[in-house]
């Protein structure tokens, strides 16, 4: 499990101050793993990071383990289902607030769909923050263009999101459309935690595209644009709808 070792003189990914030195931060939580999980000769993705951007984050990072796992979709896979049994379901025990904190006052029942086709009417649903979720997921973009390019994300640049969509996001057309080759694609460990594939726009300077899935069951889209293409950015993004569809991952 060891990484590339960063030093001071690397500028953090997230805010451009100087890093703290050491193995910087984990642009993946190790978190959303279950322990004993990383296979033979795992490397995590590590970018430096300052010392207030390597913790500001954990408490949104937290926020995201919980209702990642907690999603239904999610429920499906074993890998998230160990994640809430060893890291959740502890928590709430030890603090009954907690749950509420995270539930809030948005616990409701609904009828959903699974992958497979069954119909539950009876499924206890909550209202989250996407707010928080969003952070995690511009922090996780901001990290992984970094890793991939070799480079931060372009000061002042706009980073646009798109959770839970009604889109295949692997199989994208509008995805490969925007990007100029084939995407490249990353799997973690196995795949089985995270995945992404991710390109550099066709015809937009310094404009890159990502497609993400938690567990295999949770979908991200995000985009990069640099400054002076916020026409193009919103004509784009508002072409790609916002609700996701069970089995369209």
């Amino acid at each position: 499990m060891r990484g590339k070792v960063f030093r001071s003189s690397d500028p953090c990914v997230y805010c451009g101050s100087p890093s703290k030195p050491g193995k910087g931060d984990h642009v993946i939580a190790q978190g959303f793993f279950p322990t004993g999980s990383h296979k033979a000769g795992y490397i995590p993705i590590c970018v430096p990071a300052c010392a207030k951007c390597n913790c500001q984050f954990s408490a949104d990072e937290e926020y995201a383990i919980h209702t990642i796992t907690m999603d239904y979709r999610c429920q499906e896979n074993p890998y998230a289902v160990a994640v809430f049994n060893e890291r959740c379901v502890p928590g709430f025990v030890r603090s009954k607030g907690k749950l509420a904190k995270i539930i809030g006052s948005g616990g409701k029942t609904v009828a959903v769909k699974t992958r497979c086709g069954v119909i539950r009417e009876d499924h206890k649903a909550i209202t989250i923050d996407p707010q928080r979720i969003e952070r995690v997921v511009e922090k996780i973009v901001r990290g992984l263009h970094y890793h991939e390019f070799g480079r931060p994300v372009p000061e002042g640049a706009t980073i646009n999101f798109r959770i839970n969509i009604n889109v295949k996001i692997f199989e994208s057309v509008a995805f490969r459309q925007f990007v100029n080759s084939t995407p490249g694609e990353r799997v973690i460990d196995d795949g089985q935690v995270f995945r992404y594939i991710y390109g550099e726009a066709t015809d937009k300077p310094g404009a890159s595209a990502w497609a993400m899935a938690f567990y295999c069951a949770y979908p991200v889209l995000a985009w990069v644009f640099p400054p002076g293409h916020m026409q193009s950015q919103i004509a784009y993004v508002e072409t790609i709808p916002h609700i996701w569809t069970p089995g369209d991952l």
